[in-house]
């Protein structure tokens, strides 16, 4: 049987962990983000399965700021950004473009609470000595 703070330890972990994820996630897409100022440049990193997991950066004030291939297309360099951090929306170069989680975001906010149900019930199921 395991102990009652070990599990509490695993489910405190797992949670703090899935929120980290969503949060990452949540501001890639800006989400809680604020930026004011021009586009200094764009830069691409490619990973390991070109287009599909690179990794776009975007530079404004001299701070680079990851977001999704989305909105990376919609930038150019130059151009004035301007987004409050609890903005739903940015305006770029003048012209206002309304925020939409990604598709890695809709799908973890799904996931993510199925992991930790299924993880909870793991923990209850070994918690109890069989009869």
């Amino acid at each position: 049987m395991r102990s009652r703070s070990g599990c509490l330890a695993i489910a405190g972990t797992s949670i703090a962990l899935a929120l980290l994820g969503l949060a990452a996630m949540a501001s890639r897409g800006l989400y809680g983000v604020a930026l004011d100022g021009r586009v200094e440049r764009i830069e691409i990193r490619h990973e390991k399965h070109p287009p599909i997991d690179d990794v776009h950066l975007v530079y404004v004030n001299g701070d680079s700021t990851h977001v999704d291939r989305q909105l990376a297309r919609q930038f150019s360099r130059g151009v004035p950004l301007h987004k409050g951090r609890l903005d739903n929306s940015v305006t770029i170069g003048g012209r206002t473009v309304d925020l939409r989680a990604s598709t890695d975001l809709r799908r973890a906010a799904v996931v993510m609470p199925l992991m930790l149900l299924l993880i909870a019930l793991l923990l209850a199921v070994r918690s109890h000595p069989r009869s």
